[in-house]
């Protein structure tokens, strides 16, 4: 929003400035505002739709529904906030790709880098699995990560047990989750991968 306004004000300084110079050379500046606000009103017919883009950019900024770093899935592109203006958004998605959405066209906003983070993990079991046994597995495994000096400050509570949660045709599939700080889910979840797999292969 500051830069927003440094934006707008800066304008403002200029558009006066020169009028203001146009004055002292004793130049009538009055055809020219009168001859702008008719070239205002013409434009503001033919421009519907960057005020629509205009005044959705305010809310968003106003609301913080995102900010430049997030992490945020709009209209189904997903990447980086790079830029954030009244009138655009531009993401950077994973792949490098430039994605310019005006602000007006966005109709849906997931932001994954808010507050706080959780990593859902669902994970297969064969049927002759002792169930009780996957959950002392899985528990174990999220206190020692927790007690992890590297992974602590990352982490919000102890990776846990959840339950099971579908049967499929050949597997169980129990769950496990932990929250996290923002921006840490994705390397938690990659580290917790491994300890399971390794510690499922031990068990």
């Amino acid at each position: 929003i500051a830069r927003v306004a440094a934006q707008t004000i800066t304008l403002v300084i200029y558009i006066a400035t020169a009028l203001l110079m146009l004055d002292a050379l004793t130049i009538d500046i009055g055809p020219i505002l009168g001859g702008a606000a008719i070239f205002g009103l013409a434009i503001s017919f033919g421009s519907q739709s960057l005020v629509k883009d205009v005044v959705s950019g305010f809310f968003i900024l106003l609301e913080n529904q995102y900010a430049v770093g997030d992490v945020v899935t709009i209209n189904g592109q997903s990447g980086t906030v790079e830029k954030v203006t009244l009138r655009r958004t531009v993401l950077r998605s994973m792949r490098g790709e430039v994605h310019n959405l005006t602000n007006g066209s966005i109709s849906s906003v997931t932001n994954m880098t808010q507050g706080w983070a959780r990593v859902v993990m669902d994970i297969g079991v064969a049927y002759g699995t002792d169930i009780d046994h996957v959950k002392s597995v899985v528990n174990e495994v999220g206190n020692a990560m927790y007690l992890d000096e590297e992974w602590r400050e990352k982490l919000t509570e102890k990776p846990s047990f959840v339950g099971v949660t579908a049967f499929g045709e050949s597997e169980i599939t129990v769950r496990a989750w932990c929250k996290t700080k923002t921006f840490q889910n994705w390397g938690v979840e990659r580290e917790l991968n491994v300890r399971l797999k390794s510690a499922f292969e031990d068990a």
